[in-house]
């Protein structure tokens, strides 16, 4: 049981590790685009 509750918990940490680099890189590119209409 313990060895199935780590991974659960890794695979989760790992999918919002994801998504958080997902979200940054989006905002990245939406603040680039709003500096390139800037200018």
């Amino acid at each position: 049981m313990d060895k199935v509750l780590d991974v659960g918990l890794f695979t989760t940490s790992g999918l919002l590790e994801g998504y958080e680099h997902l979200v940054g890189c989006y905002i990245s590119g939406m603040i680039l685009k709003q500096m390139n209409w800037g200018l």
